[in-house]
């Protein structure tokens, strides 16, 4: 805290200075060797007062409240503020008290173009210099960081490549990024390139994976990334080069203070609905469920058997398991023998083609309920046997 404080203090110093002698300065940028001519008791005077006022004007404004490290276009709109009020304030203080009778009129433009610079660029100079030497910190310790690709060149994206950049301990390196767009092919972000569309991306894996850093190890989806119509193309690519598919957080999780911009995860597969997560009414579901003889057919397949665990949990009357092969049908049987052995429950071996076989189920155990799950679920492999 006293640390932050004294910095705090140093910089409002630096400004004090600078406000100082913007004044004698922009004078000479204006009117050159001519300045001598000008009565050392007007320049002093407005010197002083403008040091005065644009003292009070910075601290008003909130200008060190900020980090230099992490200097945005937020200060520097809020630098322009400052400057513009101490600049307008002196204006009038001079015409109330000399009428500008001995000042160029256009001194003041300058003065507040010159301030401007010189608030602005030791800011600036103070960020590279600290980014630089980061850089050739993580340099003589080796790090290595995992080289990832991005999909979508937004806001997000810039806001992830910024801060891998400025953080020392950050895992990734963007090693480049992959457009949704093609308007933004051939420019860059904070030094990484924009490569490709996304329809070209296993052409930008390829050339990447020859390059410095090889096969990137994660492929990283932003902001409307999500959405787009090809992601589950892109979950098949990455699968296949034995990449990681992960998701940055999302711009107003970022703009609220509830993510971190280095922050990925995993993408889950509501990230990639398209639209909004049905959320499960369990109370219908359990009044619709609960005490009723309920029949679930392809009872032993992989949606079949997870059904038949959630409709245990509800309280069913009775469960009958139905299924065409025996080994998965006898999977889930000893399943519910274990985990639901208060339930009573049949397992029958069949196929839903079979009329009569179904007949004869519908005939004995009348079910009430009946969740149909039997399916051919490898299309493409059961076309070539038909």
């Amino acid at each position: 805290m006293l640390r932050s404080f004294q910095r705090s203090h140093i910089a409002f110093v630096h400004d004090v200075i600078m406000a100082a002698i913007s004044f004698p300065l922009a004078l000479y940028l204006r009117v050159g060797d001519g300045v001598v001519y000008y009565a050392p008791h007007n320049i002093l005077f407005s010197a002083g007062i403008f040091t005065l006022i644009a003292a009070v004007s910075f601290w008003y404004f909130g200008l060190y409240r900020g980090i230099w490290r992490y200097a945005s276009l937020n200060d520097v709109i809020r630098i322009a503020k400052a400057v513009s009020v101490a600049v307008a304030v002196l204006f009038l203080v001079l015409f109330l008290t000399t009428r500008l009778d001995w000042m160029p009129r256009s001194a003041p433009i300058i003065q507040w173009f010159l301030l401007m610079a010189l608030l602005g660029g030791s800011r600036l100079t103070y960020r590279i210099a600290k980014d630089k030497s980061t850089a050739r910190a993580l340099v003589r310790q080796g790090t290595s960081r995992l080289p990832v690709l991005l999909i979508g060149a937004g806001d997000e994206a810039e806001a992830f490549i910024r801060e891998t950049e400025r953080s020392a301990d950050t895992p990734f390196k963007v090693i480049g990024i992959v457009s949704l767009t093609q308007g933004r092919v051939g420019r860059n972000m904070h030094g990484v390139d924009v490569l490709a569309t996304v329809d070209q991306l296993e052409d930008v894996i390829s050339k990447l994976q020859k390059g410095r850093y090889g096969l990137p190890r994660r492929l990283v989806l932003s902001g409307d990334a999500l959405r787009h119509e090809d992601n589950a193309n892109w979950v098949e690519i990455a699968d296949r080069y034995g990449m990681t598919l992960a998701r940055l957080p999302k711009l107003g999780d970022l703009r609220e203070g509830l993510a971190d911009p280095l922050q990925i995860r995993p993408v889950a597969i509501e990230d990639l609905l398209g639209r909004p997560q049905a959320r499960l009414d369990r109370d219908r579901v359990r009044e619709m469920i609960a005490d009723k003889r309920v029949l679930v057919t392809g009872a032993g397949g992989s949606i079949g058997s997870e059904l038949v665990r959630q409709i245990a949990s509800y309280g069913p009357s009775s469960l009958t398991l139905l299924d065409a092969g025996e080994f998965q049908l006898y999977a889930i049987d000893m399943e519910m023998a274990e985990k639901h052995p208060d339930i009573p429950r049949e397992s029958i071996l069949g196929d839903v083609r079979d009329q009569t076989r179904i007949g004869q189920v519908f005939d004995r155990y009348k079910p009430e309920i009946v969740f149909h799950a039997a399916a051919y679920k490898h299309v493409p492999l059961v076309e070539h046997n038909p």
